[in-house]
């Protein structure tokens, strides 16, 4: 692969993290309780997620990346040291810094390898999710909880002081 073909490719998989941990089969829900206990468990689980990716990545590439996830959903997750500024919560273009010749290069390899990496553990993870979803109840024993949230229905009350 010549150097411009590995540019491209740097650029394209850092675009391919756009949603890359969107979940895009869901478990199955028994009632509304076991979905608001599935959203909140799976944004404590994301941020455990990110701390593991972050070690490895360090561990295998020698960089320590903070982990966000961007959008409206938090389907998309990258690291906050690649990232152009981005107005609100979006996903922004790669700032990349490069030397010319051999060190470039290989800097180049290193950025694509380490992006596939993050791409294929996110898609993992979301690939997952209703498997996931079954062992943290089972493991947690949520189903008497859930099973007792039958027909019920969350409401929020505003109170005034």
């Amino acid at each position: 692969m010549n150097r411009t073909e590995l540019e491209q490719a740097v650029y394209e998989e850092w675009h391919n993290m756009h949603h890359n941990a969107s979940i895009r089969r869901f478990p199955d829900f028994q009632n509304e309780y076991e979905e608001h206990l599935f959203w909140e468990t799976l944004n404590e689980d994301v941020s455990l997620w990110c701390e593991d990716l972050q070690a490895w990545i360090e561990e295998k590439y020698g960089e320590r990346l903070t982990f966000y996830s961007f959008g409206r959903s938090g389907a998309t997750i990258a690291p906050a040291e690649y990232m152009l500024p981005a107005g609100g919560n979006l996903f922004g273009g790669l700032s990349l810094t490069v030397d010319e010749g051999l060190d470039g290069y290989n800097q180049l390899k290193h950025a694509l390898a380490m992006f596939r990496e993050i791409n294929r553990y996110w898609a993992d993870a979301a690939a997952n999710i209703p498997e996931w979803w079954k062992d943290m109840k089972e493991g947690n024993d949520w189903q008497t909880l859930i099973d007792e949230h039958d027909g019920k229905i969350l409401r929020t009350v505003q109170v005034w002081k």
